[in-house]
């Protein structure tokens, strides 16, 4: 066994720090990741509610992807656990590390120098994985992204006691992972699961009509200018949401125009966002065009809805 030093980064738009980190190591040791992405369908009224109404940044929307349920139809455990300190789980980390088991847990950005952004300045909870405990130095090594969560988990040394402020600076957390067999026909376990919460949905699409109104507000009457952040953050999860649902449709071989009408929408919500961050730095502001491609967002996205309700795949569950 070697040691992880660098993890590819699945998907870094639609999952916060933890989930993000699980989807990539769970891909890593083999974990077919896709069966647990139907999901990733969310509710455009969800993204209305998490970020306009309660506004909520991304990294806090709450996924119900991987639950601990459809990761043992898989085979994976996962091993949670919450603890009094860092002095706790030391001995734990060791002996773990030394046998070649990466463990996750929190930390308190304000801790973490690779952080530029948030070192010294914000205190915010953050999931890292722990790769080795180096004693002749009492280092460890772990896996993290940058600031900007640019780029794939890289390796960062820092002292053991840095790791220990940051952890009992933080909720205090652990989580690792046990493999075995996965479950006979999960294949099919995971369409069905797929059809019937797919079957449950129930969507309006008001969310385009509303990102209309809001920029309306912030550009002609300068009102509400705290929202534009939200709009371009719904906007990146509602791309990182079509995506990695586009994945679960490959997976249980959906009907391929429905599949390329998703990765369309995924695309277009990137554009969207694209311009909108461009807005932010310059007087210019083309509403037309913007508001077009809202339009082919919605229409898009509504037409994909109903022609994935009428799937043969879908609908033969």
């Amino acid at each position: 066994m070697t040691i992880l030093e660098v993890l590819s980064k699945y998907e870094n738009k639609y999952f916060n720090c933890k989930k993000s980190k699980m989807v990539s190591y769970l891909k890593y040791n083999g974990i077919q990741v896709e069966s647990l992405f139907y999901y990733g369908l969310e509710s455009t009224s969800n993204l209305i509610k998490h970020m306009s109404v309660e506004g909520n940044k991304r990294w806090y929307y709450q996924s119900n992807c991987l639950e601990d349920e459809d990761l043992e139809v898989l085979g994976v455990e996962a091993i949670q656990s919450q603890h009094s300190g860092f002095m706790e789980i030391f001995n734990f980390l060791v002996e773990n590390l030394n046998e070649m088991k990466e463990i996750f847990i929190t930390l308190d950005v304000f801790c973490l120098p690779h952080k530029e952004i948030e070192y010294k300045k914000e205190h915010e909870i953050h999931w890292v994985i722990l790769t080795r405990y180096n004693p002749e130095d009492q280092t460890f090594d772990l896996l993290d992204d940058r600031s900007n969560n640019t780029g794939d988990f890289i390796t960062y040394r820092y002292p053991r006691q840095l790791v220990e402020d940051g952890f009992n600076q933080s909720t205090k957390r652990m989580m690792y992972f046990n493999f075995k067999e996965p479950k006979d026909e999960f294949n099919r376990i995971f369409t069905e699961k797929g059809s019937r919460y797919i079957q449950g949905m129930h969507e309006d699409f008001y969310y385009y009509q509303h990102i209309k109104e809001l920029l309306i507000d912030i550009f002609d009457r300068n009102q509400k200018l705290d929202q534009l952040d939200y709009i371009i953050d719904s906007l990146i999860l509602l791309s990182g949401s079509r995506y990695v649902f586009m994945r679960y449709l490959e997976m249980i071989r959906a009907s391929e125009a429905v599949i390329a009408e998703y990765q369309h929408i995924s695309y277009l919500a990137d554009v969207a966002k694209n311009m909108l961050i461009k807005s932010k730095f310059s007087t210019r502001f083309n509403k037309a065009s913007l508001f077009d491609l809202i339009d082919q967002l919605a229409n898009g996205d509504r037409t994909a809805y109903e022609n994935l309700k009428e799937d043969k795949i879908i609908k033969g569950c």
